[in-house]
């Protein structure tokens, strides 16, 4: 999904005991899914979302919406934060970026999606928290859902070229040594 096609979510506040709580809603799963929504509980957790193979850049878009709370939420001046395995270690590409929006009721940011790749294996699941603040720039309960990056595992020619050459060294072999056998019994 790309910037105009992007992951949409919404995000509904609601006040219980004068404290700020969320549902999620992934408003269009990659994959083609059927919308997923939660509320953080264990029974109901937030969606989280798994990002398609070979797809890279992919734009994630949360909305506000119906703010019945009296608190004028909008995200917060540093609206992402990224909890852990954010991949940016020594010769690993950022995989966040393009954070739009801080401060407003729509906020978008982009996943690189292209790790695991060949390079670098190791499945990357990127736990996240969006943050938010109310008209008194007062901090809200946060939200938490992760995004398990697909990457670009994808095979390339040169990938199959070693296995092809292996194979027709072996069956130019193979044909050598039946052809030894056979000359002498045959002609």
């Amino acid at each position: 999904m790309s910037q105009d096609n992007p992951v949409k979510f919404e995000a509904t506040p609601t006040l219980v005991n004068n404290v700020v709580s969320w549902k999620l809603c992934l408003k269009n799963p990659p994959n083609s899914a059927p919308e997923v929504c939660g509320d953080g509980s264990a029974s109901a957790p937030f969606p989280n979302i798994s990002l398609d193979q070979n797809k890279p850049n992919y734009t994630l878009q949360f909305k506000i919406v119906n703010d019945n709370t009296q608190k004028n939420i909008q995200f917060a001046t540093d609206a992402l934060s990224i909890k852990k395995g954010e991949p940016v270690g020594p010769g690993l590409p950022k995989q966040i970026g393009g954070e739009n929006g801080n401060g407003t009721k729509l906020f978008t940011f982009t996943d690189a999606n292209s790790l695991p790749n060949n390079a670098h294996p190791t499945a990357v699941t990127i736990s996240y928290g969006l943050n938010f603040t109310d008209k008194d720039g007062n901090a809200v309960t946060s939200i938490d859902p992760d995004i398990t990056n697909g990457g670009t595992n994808k095979a390339s020619f040169a990938d199959y070229l070693l296995p092809v050459a292996v194979a027709f060294a072996a069956g130019i072999l193979f044909t050598l040594l039946l052809r030894k056998l056979t000359v002498g019994r045959f002609w």
